[in-house]
Order: C-alpha cells, then sequence, then structure tokens
C-alpha cells in the first residue's frame, strides 16, 4: 500500500505549537517532522523514502502577520487572503495527493490571539481598527478571517481535509489525540502529552502600554525584528512581573466579532472532525 503524507499547515494561532510539542509526537506508526525540519521537504518531496510521514508547519497557509511585517514593501505584498491563495496553489503542485490537517478556531479568542502577536511585533493600531475593513494590514479587512473560503479553496484542492477545533483540544486533549487518531487512521499513546493552561502574553492593564512604546518604535524608526526581539526578551517580562499574566480581555469586542462571523462559524461546523462527540 502507498506510503500517506499527512500534512499539518496551521492556521496561525489556532493551538499549533501545543499541537507539535504534545499530540503529535503521541502518534505512533508514523514518522513526525516538526517545522524545524520542513525546509527539506519542499526543497525535495521524499515521502516515497519512508512510510507513513506527518509534516507540520503553519507558515505553510502563509502567516496573517506577513504585510505587516513586509512594512517596508506595503504596496507590493498581497493581503493576508491573497498570499494564502498563492502558498496554496504552490503546495499543491509539490504534494498533491497529501492528507491536509489545518486547525480552527473561533473567531473572538483566533483574532484576539493573532492582535496579542501584533502588539509583540510592535503593532499599534487599536483593536476595532485591528480587524475592521479599515484595517492597514488586510487589504480586504475582516474578509481575511473567514475561515469557509479557507476550508473550500482547501477541500478543492485536496480530497483528503481533517478539520481540527482548538476548543476541542482545550477541554480534553487526551480525547482530541483519540479522535485524531482514529481520522488519521494511526495509533497513539498518551506519554507525551502535557496539559497546561496556555497563558497570554499581555494583560489589560499593559496593553495601552505596549501600544505607546510600539509608536515611539516607529517614531524612531526601529526595525521590525528589532522592537519584536525587545518586547519578547524585555518590555514584555517587565510588564507581566509588574502587572501579572491575566489573559487580555477585548470581552467589550466579542459581541460584535462573534455577531459578524456567526455564519461564517456554524457552516463549517459539520466539517469538524469531533462533531457530535
Amino acid at each position: 500500500m502507498k506510503n500517506k503524507l499527512f500534512l499539518h499547515i496551521g492556521l496561525h494561532r489556532t493551538g499549533t505549537t501545543y499541537i507539535q510539542k504534545f499530540i503529535f509526537p503521541n502518534l505512533t506508526n508514523i514518522s513526525y517532522h516538526p517545522k524545524q525540519k520542513t525546509r527539506k521537504f519542499i526543497i525535495k518531496p521524499l515521502y516515497e523514502q519512508e512510510n507513513n510521514i506527518l509534516i507540520s508547519d503553519e507558515h505553510l497557509s502563509s502567516a496573517p502577520l506577513g504585510r505587516f511585517l513586509a512594512n517596508n514593501d506595503r504596496e507590493g505584498y498581497r493581503s493576508w487572503a491573497e498570499h494564502r491563495d498563492n502558498v496554496l496553489r504552490r503546495l499543491k503542485l509539490i504534494y498533491p495527493n497529501a492528507h491536509i490537517i489545518i486547525s480552527i478556531r473561533p473567531h473572538y479568542p483566533w483574532i484576539r490571539s493573532i492582535y496579542n502577536l501584533y502588539l509583540q511585533h510592535g503593532g499599534v493600531q487599536k483593536f476595532e481598527n485591528f480587524w475592521s475593513e479599515k484595517s492597514e494590514l488586510f487589504v480586504t479587512g475582516s474578509r481575511d478571517f473567514m475561515l469557509e473560503p479557507i476550508i473550500h479553496q482547501i477541500k478543492r484542492e485536496w480530497s483528503n481535509v481533517t478539520i481540527l477545533n482548538f476548543e476541542e483540544l482545550r477541554k480534553d486533549p487526551r480525547k482530541f489525540i483519540k479522535v485524531l487518531a482514529e481520522e488519521l487512521s494511526v495509533n497513539y499513546t498518551l506519554n507525551h502529552l502535557i496539559i497546561k493552561q496556555s497563558k497570554s502574553r499581555l494583560t489589560d492593564r499593559n496593553k495601552d502600554t505596549s501600544q505607546n512604546i510600539n509608536r515611539l518604535y516607529q517614531k524612531l524608526f526601529i526595525p521590525v525584528a528589532v522592537r519584536e526581539y525587545t518586547n519578547k526578551k524585555i518590555i514584555f517580562p517587565l510588564l507581566q512581573g509588574i502587572n501579572g499574566r491575566n489573559k487580555l480581555n477585548l470581552s467589550s469586542h466579542q459581541e460584535a466579532i462573534t455577531k459578524h462571523y456567526y455564519q461564517d462559524w456554524r457552516n463549517i461546523q459539520n466539517l469538524l472532525v469531533s462533531k457530535g462527540q
């Protein structure tokens, strides 16, 4: 029987790091290659030389902050949706018969998590502008966060697609592994499973402080890479020590986001592997 190739392609900020560290290593009769080893497979496909292979790298579905990080070429950089389309088309050319695994989560915590990352990279936009049609980062605005078009594009390109809900992982990691293993027809153990509560890097009280610091970076023309390193290694740990480590709370926007994406989230429920379980 021909070996199977599984590609876990993100999405960004949907529990990918946890899945890569604590879920995939528990799948036993499969050769797992995390994102640090992805490059060699993109350059030269090797899945015919081994048994079943699992490759995981969220960058295979493009990065949501690409336009922001490419701030020296804003006009030349595509929107997240356009760039993602291009990345997926190239991936299809390399791996036309792969089994695609994609993880998603409800829109409000997902957008909040991306915004958290955006502040860490030195962003200054307010949250209400970050996900709106006025956003400078996403050419198509809030439509860049629509999940149904992403899922439909992937299902058009590949016949085998598994969709994981990050909220199911948070509720019960053991059940999540069991359902995933059954979906992929592989075995599993619980040897590498570590259950921990994820913690945000920003709090309500230091959100405004971080934005003001990022505005100062802009005025001083500090490169994005330097902003990210300084925030991650110095500024954010300092603010966490002063203000604690409570989750970034933008609940005043939760109702608006949930309402805006209600139909989108509802339309993909029947596609989730954990439905009805």
